[in-house]
């Protein structure tokens, strides 16, 4: 692990008492790199894939690591789960790095630290806070494709230091690109304008008590039409809006014993739409809405003996709008967890923690994690680690029934497969129906679930270099893939979603950093990835 160590301030959960890995990208490393959007920062990253998903209407970059795909990786903004996703692809252009204090990278399985979603990975974005005199920027960029990026942000401590008040906002613009030599007018990548707005303030109640409270809003609108010179004229549009609020209220007794309070509100908001032709026909249209609240209550203690503890219980509650449900889906969730680390003689680090959660559709899921840190020499540690996790169906998988008119395909959710099926055959839309498949997937699906093994070191051979490697191997269960159940008078391919009995993820990665004269850092990186089995 390299990086700073500045604590969070509305967030006890420390990433590196957990059993795996983590990675962190400094507030230093962005500013070398350049970099204007997370999805730019984070393919510079070993063992980090950025893949884009554009299709009729969809706009999302997301992220593979060590093999997990982006649906298997939670994105969170100071320790608060972010929202919003495209087939599984949180799209991490949404977010502008001007702000950011410090990325923060699980690597493995982190159900034990976050819950579902969280199966794989886990990256958590800390954003700058506690400035000890105002302080302001402002900067405008100008590039190729006509990208504008302007950025205005301000920071000011209040009330002799007691409080403190930031707001930041950013706005982007790109043209966008093409990238298909077949395409006559139009492009491949989207054009789109982004704005993003976030304000956050904290304040000193108490000797020993702070309060705060944020709010962040996003929106992006995007249009991407095309001519294939053919008289295939087509064009997709999306608008999301993306709004999230949190207070938190953080107490330390006498005792030691430090509790925070947390609640948490999210609403992600998508308008897709596709057109055909010049006369703009409608091929295809969808609305979707996701709110969630979130109320959760920490508690962080250190034992005489070197023992530091960290615990929490909460619950949530999910609700989902989408113009293809029968009405809104809920899905509501209670947990709780404990992780902790010993440190023992300055040479043995023993971290480790579980979770416990429960979701009113899928029961009960225990997630623990374990892992040692041993440091052999001042220069060189030695680390191992082992963690479970698990991914409840998410509603698409369930409820949604999607039709992609430029494919031609439709995706039926598992839980509406027989009954929409039934009704397609009824309207003479199916020309064959895979019974026996339909039979075993009907209602059937079961949540995910995985085994992280991870193994490796590092060593600083010099006050210039050092050298991190390790080994990985994730075992997965109850995987879940999509499957072809039928075909359509009219849709050629109908599918739906099934359970896989076992896959593996595994691989080597190393990462070599060297620190030059006058601040300049070079790194490289290598990653050897064994397919899925």
């Amino acid at each position: 692990m390299t990086g700073d160590r500045l604590p969070s301030p509305d967030n006890l959960i420390k990433l590196e008492r957990g059993g795996m890995p983590v990675q962190v990208i400094t507030r230093r490393q962005i500013e070398l790199m350049g970099s204007r959007r997370l999805d730019e920062v984070l393919k510079e990253q070993t063992g980090i894939a950025i893949v884009s998903n554009i299709g009729g209407g969809n706009r999302s970059v997301g992220v593979q690591l060590q093999g997990f795909g982006s649906e298997y990786v939670m994105i969170f903004i100071d320790g608060q789960p972010v929202v919003g996703r495209n087939n599984g692809n949180f799209d991490l252009s949404r977010i502008s790095v001007t702000n950011i204090e410090r990325i923060e990278i699980v690597k493995g399985a982190s159900s034990c630290l976050f819950g579902s979603e969280a199966m794989g990975e886990a990256i958590n974005i800390i954003t700058r806070h506690g400035a000890l005199e105002p302080q302001a920027l402002a900067s405008v960029s100008y590039g190729s494709l006509h990208i504008v990026d302007a950025t205005l942000e301000g920071e000011t401590p209040f009330h002799h230091q007691r409080g403190s008040a930031s707001l930041s906002a950013n706005f982007y613009r790109t043209d966008g690109f093409n990238t298909n030599p077949y395409l006559k007018s139009g492009v491949t990548s989207s054009p789109y304008d982004n704005l993003s707005l976030q304000a956050r303030l904290r304040y000193r109640v108490g000797k020993n008590s702070t309060a705060g409270a944020s709010v962040r809003y996003g929106l992006r609108k995007s249009r991407m039409p095309k001519d294939w010179g053919d008289g295939r004229v087509s064009g997709d549009s999306q608008d999301e809006h993306d709004f999230n609020a949190s207070l938190t209220f953080d107490h330390e007794f006498r005792s030691g014993l430090r509790a925070m309070s947390r609640y948490y509100y999210t609403r992600y908001r998508t308008d897709e739409q596709i057109r055909w032709g010049n006369a703009g026909t409608t091929a295809g249209q969808q609305a979707f809405v996701q709110d969630v609240n979130r109320l959760e209550q920490q508690f962080a203690y250190r034992l005489s003996n070197g023992i530091s503890l960290t615990g929490g219980l909460g619950a949530s509650l999910e609700t989902m709008h989408d113009r293809a449900f029968e009405g809104a889906k809920h899905l509501a969730t209670g947990f709780g967890y404990v992780q902790g680390d010993w440190l023992i003689r300055d040479k043995v680090n023993l971290l480790g923690g579980v979770r416990y959660d429960h979701t009113d559709s899928y029961g009960g899921k225990l997630n623990p994690s374990f892992g040692i840190q041993y440091h052999l020499t001042p220069t060189l540690t030695l680390k191992t680690g082992v963690g479970t996790g698990f991914k409840a169906p998410d509603f698409r998988m369930r409820y949604l029934v999607f039709f992609n008119p430029a494919a031609n395909y439709l995706v039926i959710g598992n839980d509406l497969l027989k009954e929409t099926l039934d009704r397609m055959q009824a309207g003479g839309q199916i020309s064959e129906i895979r019974h026996y498949i339909v039979n075993q997937l009907d209602q059937r699906l079961k949540a995910e679930r995985s085994t992280s093994y991870n193994a490796g070191a590092a060593w600083k051979f010099t006050s210039w270099g050092t050298l991190e490697a390790g080994g990985f191997y994730h075992s997965l269960r109850d995987q879940i893939n999509p499957v072809m159940v039928a075909t359509g008078t009219g849709i050629s391919q109908i599918y739906s979603y099934q359970n896989l009995p076992k896959a593996v993820n595994k691989g080597v990665e190393a990462t070599l950093s060297i620190k030059l004269k006058n601040g300049l850092e070079v790194s490289s990186g290598y990653q050897f990835l064994l397919p899925a089995t």
